[in-house]
């Protein structure tokens, strides 16, 4: 049990804010929801700790703690009007209040929540909307928002372990970029004047690095034009989707990653199927929804192609289990969903194991990349004190 500050919205009206002890973030938010209090901001306490706003979150943490507000005042009753007026009065992000306001203005002219929202690309993509759609249609908006929590908070999990095991291999990445040009502009420089008093001929691989080195340090300027002219030659590559799927075929060819790939974006996939089917979105509009969120480009292709065969009376385990990169469990366990009529449900079990797989992974990938990056830069690194040694050798050999 932990001890926990809130800010919460009375459902009765008014503000509270305390502090109380419980297993979790969401076991207190439910407990509070119980007794009518719409928890607004929920962290751990500590004496240090000041709650701030959800400004300070970044914008996935907003969009999610907004769906998780609307999910319980619904559920409690409240009319869409008086929701949007408490969420708006607690927000201090002039860029959400501004959301907020557009929203609450379509709503008071008489568009449904789906159009309002819909209006607002910005913030809320297709999938979003079309989640809400249905449960217009199917008059449970409260579920269908608990479950777009639910979903936006698996995902940014997942995504927020992913970029935590691999911030220690760029920071290697980046130390050893920064290393490597300290060499080149700085040290490399001071060898070179040593040489010119040598009355020898320098090996090849000390002309090399010091032809380098001369290159970089003589002309700056036009590094930086050619740094910014590559970035500007690969933004126009990334708009034609060239780079984009060019690139999205090097983690498939490298054992470790292909498989953390592969398995990440299964998780994603299967979590948003999961949440369109079970909020009522039809398979032919749920898998390219769900496709959308998938980033790498040949998966998303493969995930994508079944939408016109179910169209045409296939089923997915047919169309999937000839794509090479789809997991066979995958293909097994949506041929079971079909055949008891139980694919939300399978797609939810799916994502559950995939999820779990990849945190089970992410320490295995980083064992391998960490000493294989030191390696590299170790190879570089020496390459370069090398070559700048060697002369040094050469003369000690000719003079004794």
């Amino acid at each position: 049990m932990g001890q926990f500050e809130f800010k919460g919205t009375l459902v009765s009206g008014g503000e509270i804010s305390g502090k109380r002890r419980a297993g979790s973030e969401e076991s207190l938010r439910l407990l509070l929801a119980r007794e009518g209090i719409i928890a607004v901001e929920i962290r751990p306490w500590s004496k240090s700790n000041s709650l701030g706003s959800i400004a300070s979150f970044r914008d996935k943490r907003a969009l999610v703690s907004f769906t998780r507000q609307l999910a319980v005042m619904l559920r409690n009753g409240m009319r869409l009007d008086a929701i949007f007026r408490v969420i708006q009065a607690q927000q201090n992000s002039r860029a959400w209040q501004q959301h907020l306001q557009k929203i609450s203005a379509s709503l008071n002219d008489g568009n449904s929540l789906s159009t309002s929202l819909a209006s607002q690309p910005a913030v809320f993509d297709r999938f979003y909307i079309s989640l809400v759609r249905a449960g217009e249609s199917s008059g449970d908006l409260a579920e269908v928002f608990s479950r777009l929590a639910k979903a936006l908070e698996s995902s940014d999990r997942l995504k927020r372990k992913i970029k935590a095991a691999l911030a220690y291999p760029a920071v290697i990445t980046a130390v050893a970029t920064i290393v490597l040009f300290v060499l080149l502009f700085y040290i490399v420089p001071v060898f070179k004047e040593m040489f010119q008093n040598f009355q020898t001929e320098l090996p090849p691989l000390t002309k090399a690095v010091v032809g380098l080195s001369d290159i970089l340090t003589a002309n700056p300027l036009l590094l930086i034009i050619g740094l910014f002219v590559i970035g500007g030659i690969l933004l126009v590559l990334s708009k034609t989707g060239c780079l984009v799927k060019a690139l999205s075929q090097v983690p498939l060819h490298i054992p470790g990653l292909r498989n953390l790939v592969i398995k990440s974006e299964t998780a994603n996939f299967s979590r948003t199927m999961a949440t369109l089917l079970w909020g009522g979105v039809a398979l032919s509009e749920a898998i390219p929804l769900a496709s959308s969120v998938v980033r790498n480009i040949q998966l998303r292709g493969q995930f994508a192609s079944a939408s016109a065969a179910i169209a045409a009376g296939s089923t997915l385990n047919s169309v999937w289990s000839n794509e090479p990169l789809i997991p066979p469990m995958v293909t097994e366990m949506v041929a079971v969903g079909e055949e008891t009529g139980q694919l939300a449900r399978m797609f939810d079990a799916i994502a559950d194991f995939y999820s779990e797989e990849v945190e089970a992974l992410l320490p295995t990938v980083t064992a391998v990349l960490e000493p294989l990056l030191i390696v590299v830069v170790g190879v570089f690194v020496a390459a370069i004190l090398i070559s700048m040694y060697m002369p040094l050798f050469e003369l000690i050999g000719q003079l004794g």
